[in-house]
């Protein structure tokens, strides 16, 4: 697959607050493929002890997107995945695999309060790698425990954390903060 690959969208048409139908659905991947996307995990939110979408409903909103576009789009791969907001608790949820990972991956999209402290992330982190699992931190730039020490931005990597950052924070100011984080993390690799 040659191309940009979203491992982060709320594109399922009805279930949680991207896609509100099929026809918006199409819209968003219409928009994503014109930017030069080709591989897309969807990633619905999951928050535990909330109503969510069922495992089934979310199959089920995926295989129906997948259908809409499997002749449009040949060369787009469509995923399921979650968004997984860190409670202790969705580790055993991980384990049984009741919670949808990334692509059917070992690769887990992980959310946090953005007030947060840095202790809850290191523990998320070291729980879901003990676990077998490699967390993502969903949308890094909205932590500011993380954005006070990239020291601690390294352990957490060296302990098998991965970042994920959105990308409209690029087509901000020239002196927004989130661009500068978002432009050093880069350059950190």
């Amino acid at each position: 697959m040659i191309g940009m690959i979203d491992i982060h969208a709320h594109i399922l048409p009805g279930i949680d607050d991207g896609a509100v139908d099929m026809n918006m659905s199409l819209e968003m991947l219409d928009i994503a493929y014109n930017q030069g996307v080709r591989g897309i995990i969807a990633t619905p939110h999951y928050y535990p002890g909330h109503r969510n979408c069922s495992y089934e409903e979310c199959e089920d909103a995926y295989r129906s997107l997948k259908e809409q576009i499997i002749s449009k789009y040949t060369d787009l791969e469509l995923y399921l995945g979650r968004e997984i907001y860190y409670k202790d608790e969705v580790v055993d949820s991980l384990r049984n695999g009741s919670i949808h990972t990334m692509a059917g991956t070992k690769y887990v999209l992980t959310e946090f309060p953005t007030g947060c402290e840095y202790k809850l992330i290191e523990k998320a982190v070291r729980k879901l790698v003990q676990a077998g699992f490699y967390p993502i931190i969903a949308h890094a730039e909205r932590y500011a425990c993380l954005r006070k020490n990239w020291e601690q931005i390294e352990d957490l990597a060296e302990a098998g954390a991965y970042y994920q950052i959105n990308a409209e924070n690029f087509g901000m100011g020239l002196f927004n903060s989130d661009k500068q984080f978002c432009k050093q993390m880069l350059k950190r690799d």
